[in-house]
């Protein structure tokens, strides 16, 4: 995952971390059921080795019409899908690589090859648009 600090992407702006006054504030949320997430606890992305934050720190502020998939308390988007800035799709997630989510045995193993998965699903997706267009 790449955290940026400047408007590198249409629709997105840099960083900005949550405001912190307990462990509660990093509980993540599910916002609705994606297949990147599917069969992963919220608990167990909220809590590594049972301490919280490690998921995610804050949010991407974005403008236009998205997917939020994943929330902090107080409604802060960490995980959206954004494919109206663009003729493409912008993944973000405002936390730790989405990809290094493996061995630690727990439902957070399921992420890596579910987004692997939707990366591949959300191309083809792009690819028949582009064929009936």
């Amino acid at each position: 995952m790449v955290i940026f600090f400047l408007n590198l992407l249409p629709g997105t702006f840099p960083f900005v971390p949550k405001t912190v006054n307990s462990f509660r504030d990093y509980i993540i949320s599910k916002e609705s059921e994606h297949e990147i997430f599917e069969g992963v606890l919220a608990e167990e992305m909220t809590f590594n080795k049972g301490v919280a934050g490690f998921f995610a720190r804050g949010t991407h502020p974005h403008k236009e019409e998205v997917e939020v998939l994943l929330r902090l308390p107080g409604g802060m988007p960490t995980t959206y899908i954004d494919r109206s800035s663009t003729n493409g799709t912008i993944f973000v997630h405002a936390g730790k690589d989405l990809f290094n989510y493996h061995a630690q045995n727990k439902s957070t193993n399921r992420i890596p090859t579910q987004l692997l998965q939707w990366v591949h699903d959300e191309y083809d997706r792009i690819q028949g648009e582009e064929t009936n267009a």
